[in-house]
């Protein structure tokens, strides 16, 4: 099964958050930019929707009943973080947006 390969963008200056776009797009938006990208975290999809049917990308913050606190998608070591959880649960927020959610 081929994924879709998107992206969202979060921008550590302007502490944006970008929809969800293609590799072709992002290539178009940034090509000839003068901008070199340090400010901008690439946030990858993960090829899974939660249990409400909403993309899941790196960095979003997942609430499921059988994991007792919020958790964060990570890529590690080619594998997603809780990924049999992933399709079971709820995006909640995100880490920029939202880090308010992973504290207790």
């Amino acid at each position: 099964m081929n994924r879709e390969i998107k992206f969202r963008v979060w921008d550590t200056v302007l502490s944006t958050l970008s929809s969800s776009m293609t590799l072709t797009k992002l290539n178009y938006l940034f090509k000839g930019s003068k901008d070199s990208g340090d400010d901008l975290i690439y946030l990858q999809y993960t090829g899974l929707k939660d249990k409400n049917g909403k993309e899941i990308y790196e960095g979003d913050i997942l609430d499921n009943e059988w994991i007792l606190s919020p958790f964060v998608v990570e890529y590690m070591s080619g594998y997603w973080s809780y990924y049999e959880y992933l399709s079971n649960s709820k995006v909640i927020g995100n880490i920029y947006e939202n880090p308010e959610l992973l504290t207790n």
